[in-house]
């Protein structure tokens, strides 16, 4: 159901673009890190976050004066780093391609400088690589590819929110990405989805 309601949501969005665009638009360029972890009913306590790298390009559509509609491209390096022994750790190190469509409302006057914002919405993730690593005592990582679909889902839907700080043209913000798509597809395999929180610095244009 979860699913559904956001791939409706992405299609509401993506219809009510082309009416948004009449208005004043803004392309936003972000680059920034992730850290990433693993939640669902079989996850447990001693999973331990994996930072990445984050960066994507958007652009924001108005609506009115504080309310826009905000869509984006972004390569996010997801994964987690597996319970272990310190000499030897499991980890998972995935990558995605995130295309979320928001709501942004922006507070403060379209004339100043300093604007602060607030961000919403669900977003689909098309992953792009996956590899299994060991972390060894030497901090050399033995590199393997995951297992191959269909055993895995590649396609993934969340939920982002989020909220950045305009500083004329530069964007500092921060977002938490909630995975509600099964990592791995089989009913008999353990609950794992994606969860995500970003840093990025960003520039207007």
């Amino acid at each position: 159901m979860s699913v559904r309601i956001t791939a409706l949501a992405l299609l509401l969005g993506l219809a009510a673009a082309p009416a948004a665009a009449q208005g004043r638009h803004n392309f936003i360029a972000n680059l920034g890190f992730s850290s990433s972890t693993i939640g669902g009913s079989d996850a447990t306590q001693g999973f331990k976050s994996r930072n990445g790298v984050f960066g994507g390009l958007g652009v924001q559509l108005p609506f009115t004066d504080a309310m826009s509609g905000r869509f984006e491209v972004n390569y996010v390096q997801k994964g987690v780093e597996l319970p272990g022994d310190t000499e030897a750790r499991n980890g998972v190190q995935t990558a995605y391609i995130d295309v979320p469509v928001m709501v942004q409302y922006t507070m403060g006057d379209q004339t100043s400088s300093l604007r602060p914002a607030l961000f919403a919405g669900p977003s689909v993730g098309f992953e792009v690589s996956c590899n299994q690593q060991i972390l060894t005592s030497t901090g050399f990582y033995n590199q393997t590819q995951c297992i191959e679909p269909p055993t895995r889902n590649k396609v993934t839907f969340d939920f982002t929110v989020g909220g950045q700080v305009g500083i004329s043209h530069f964007v500092l913000g921060l977002r938490y990405a909630y995975g509600f798509t099964r990592i791995l597809k089989d009913s008999d395999q353990p609950s794992y989805k994606n969860r995500v929180f970003a840093v990025t610095a960003g520039y207007t244009f």
